[in-house]
């Protein structure tokens, strides 16, 4: 198994770049010298491995041997290295670095960009993750939990050298937003706005007293607004619904069951400690946001 070697002594041999080998493996080709396992290796030239690799480490390696402009791509390590392509083969400890695996299956030895979620207000906690930088990256959905009263918005969007900088350049962007990940941090935190209620599109009698099981079942309606004489709202009512997205329900309304069932999520305006505001509480209930007014 042959592969040429990107790396390699510099000019003055400020720098070296080794290969740790372990296992009864043998190096040719491309050796300025060997000292115990480790094998200094000259740019551009071909080595080849022939008997039993069983592990190996790219060492002494720095951040301008590896990218020459933020453009460049990662190396690859087992281009070339047949049965050597997993990252448990190889070992990163510098810092800034990491092996990943590319879309082709190779190890590549990329510089590293933590990804960190801060919830902006919200609540609970989203894990962090650690990409190659210079590659795309599909923004998430948040997992955070929306402040009392707010919908999610957007990612404020910081690419950063050092987590304690802000970035004067940070921009927003949309869940299902590809960004480009360009330095050794990003960090994204939750951007919440206000939930204001808009103009209903969608009547009910001024005199209506209650409404009944399933009356509006799969109607095509985005915001509805309960008349303050209304005193019950039947099961399964707005059932099917998935254009519905806001609502506002009187204090003195009772909620029956699964009122919202099948409806994507609905933002119940009402009073705290209401019928309304119960039912949104249930877990069952997970697509009803309840707001406050």
């Amino acid at each position: 198994n042959h592969a040429k070697y990107g790396g390699g002594i510099s000019e003055y041999e400020s720098r070296v770049d080794a290969l740790n080998i372990q296992g009864s493996p043998v190096v040719t080709g491309n050796t300025a010298d060997t000292r115990g396992n480790n094998i200094r290796l000259y740019r551009d030239y071909t080595f080849t491995v022939t008997g039993t690799l069983t592990g190996s480490a790219l060492l002494d390696v720095s951040p301008d041997s590896i990218y020459r402009d933020e453009y460049q791509p990662p190396y690859t390590l087992t281009n070339g290295l047949a049965g050597n392509g997993t990252t448990s083969n190889f070992v990163c400890d510098f810092d800034g670095f990491f092996l990943t695996l590319n879309d082709e299956g190779e190890v590549d030895l990329a510089r590293r960009c933590d990804i960190i979620f801060v919830s902006g207000g919200g609540t609970g906690t989203m894990e962090g993750l650690t990409r190659a930088d210079n590659r795309a990256y599909l923004l998430p959905e948040p997992g955070f939990t929306a402040p009392v009263g707010k919908k999610f918005i957007a990612w404020k969007v910081e690419q950063l050298d050092n987590l304690e900088d802000t970035d004067p350049y940070a921009s927003q962007a949309q869940a299902d937003t590809e960004i480009t990940l360009k330095r050794r941090f990003v960090r994204l935190t939750a951007v919440w706005d206000p939930v204001t209620f808009g103009t209903p599109d969608f009547t009910l009698p001024a005199d209506i007293t209650s409404i009944e099981a399933e009356a509006f079942e799969g109607a095509a309606m985005s915001i509805v607004s309960v008349p303050d004489g209304c005193m019950s709202i039947g099961a399964h009512a707005f059932r099917n619904c998935p254009a519905l997205t806001q609502i506002r329900i009187p204090a003195g309304c009772a909620v029956g069951e699964d009122v919202f069932e099948g409806c994507m999520q609905v933002y119940v305006f009402g009073i705290a400690g209401s019928s309304a505001e119960i039912y949104c509480s249930d877990p069952a209930h997970s697509n009803c946001v309840f707001i406050p007014m």
